[in-house]
């Protein structure tokens, strides 16, 4: 990156710590023109977008930095995560959609599109991205059995449920899974269990 790209960033991020917002976007739209190859510049006018609550511009700009930019995982989660922090699910979940289907294999990118599902309330689709990335590293079988429980899918809550290996946490989920299966049988047979821990 050109160092001169980089001090219009740095003023432009002075500028935003000012409030001095429109300035800010001046500095940048100055050095996208001066720098056009200089992807980063549109990254933090997607910031900038962000940070003043301007979602669509926000997204637009995000995503002419991510066709820009080569083989970068962590841009598209940085993008992804930043819409869903602002609460743009649906932006969110399409640009880590999309993440994912660029990087199949990647567990965070499967991750933090699980997370952005169980924020939209579809608990089958967060606990199969969940699973894979559980597949890939070992990692949240607490969390796709909780989506499974959620999505009513008692068989598989409970495969991912016999995985964990928090034994209090293990117990919780198992009781709120039988639970909502209304297996009461199999929830008093759990008693001494619970009485142990």
């Amino acid at each position: 990156r050109d160092k001169l790209a980089s001090t219009a960033i740095l003023e432009a991020r002075s500028r935003i710590e000012l409030d001095q917002h429109g300035e800010a976007l001046d500095v940048l739209r100055r050095a996208q023109d001066r720098f056009p190859d200089d992807a980063t510049l549109l990254r933090e006018e997607s910031l900038l977008w962000l940070r003043l609550e301007l979602y669509q511009a926000a997204l637009d700009a995000g995503m002419a930095y991510l066709d820009r930019i080569e083989d970068d995982p962590m841009a598209w989660l940085a993008i992804g995560a930043a819409l869903r922090d602002a609460g743009r699910l649906d932006d969110a979940a399409a640009v880590l959609e999309e993440g994912a289907l660029l990087y199949p294999d990647h567990p965070d990118m499967l991750v933090h599109l699980a997370f952005t599902y169980r924020q939209m309330q579809t608990p089958l689709a967060a606990a199969r991205l969940f699973e894979r990335a559980w597949v890939l590293t070992g990692e949240y079988p607490l969390e796709t059995g909780e989506q499974y429980r959620l999505a009513k899918r008692t068989s598989e809550a409970l495969r991912m449920n016999a995985l964990v290996t928090d034994r209090p946490a293990q117990m919780r989920q198992r009781l709120a899974i039988l639970m909502d299966a209304q297996r009461y049988e199999e929830v008093a047979a759990l008693e001494p269990r619970f009485e142990r821990l």
